[in-house]
């Protein structure tokens, strides 16, 4: 009798019905949002948030588990692959959120500039702070930049993180030069969750922004009211 192997599609088919199991209201939170975020008649981008979530689920597991693997074993010894795993699942999350937020921002301009009715949820202030967090990780994630650094009217001065010896080690960042990068600073938040430093050049400041905070704070617009936005939009 042939020997039957357990497939890597079997395993990842797994993890999600566990994930979803685990998180179920999540899960119907989720399939919520994406009916009321997602513009009217745009069902690609329903799919889509609905997919999100799936992978939303997926990290708040892993995130969970290591939260767990940390409490066991302190000094942060032998943290295994899945970590790394889980790092690459965070940032293609803030990519796959980015651009959601970034398309219905885009929508919403457009239908304003052509006289078309609009729920202004791009106006929201609430709409706004996520959405920079968002810009703001999704910047040096994918393309290694600081974000808008094209407004930056000087080079700035970077510092390592983390510190080598105690002892800093800085470099310069200019918009000028082709070869510049950006490492964002990142590490794991009390949940278990990946935290990255953010930074915002125009107010000189940065800023910690943790991923599952980012999905709660997503997840909050199922209960804001975007039959009258204009109520909640900012001036």
């Amino acid at each position: 009798m042939p020997e039957i192997k357990p497939t890597v599609s079997q395993f990842i088919e797994s993890a999600f019905a566990i994930a979803r199991s685990k998180y179920h209201e999540t899960s119907v939170c989720w399939t919520s949002l994406s009916g009321r975020l997602a513009p009217s008649g745009l069902v690609g981008m329903w799919a889509n948030i609905q997919k999100l979530g799936e992978l939303d689920l997926l990290l708040r597991c892993l995130e969970d588990e290591l939260q767990e693997r940390i409490a066991t074993n302190p000094d942060g010894n032998g943290i295994d692959f899945a970590y790394a795993y889980q790092v690459a699942f965070s940032e293609t999350w803030v990519g796959a959120g980015y651009e959601i937020l970034r398309s219905i921002r885009q929508r919403e301009t457009h239908s304003r500039k052509v006289g078309l009715q609009t729920r202004d949820v791009s106006l929201r202030d609430d709409f706004k702070s996520l959405f920079a967090d968002f810009e703001r990780l999704r910047m040096p994630i994918e393309k290694y930049e600081i974000p808008k650094d094209k407004e930056m009217k000087a080079p700035i001065r970077m510092k390592q993180f983390p510190e080598l010896d105690a002892t800093p080690d800085y470099s310069m960042y200019d918009k000028d030069d082709p070869n510049r990068s950006h490492l964002m600073p990142s590490g794991i938040s009390e949940r278990g969750s990946i935290v990255w430093l953010a930074i915002d050049h125009p107010t000189d400041s940065q800023y910690w922004v943790e991923r599952r905070q980012l999905s709660d704070r997503m997840l909050q617009f199922i209960d804001v009211d975007l039959r009258h936005p204009t109520q909640a939009a900012s001036s």
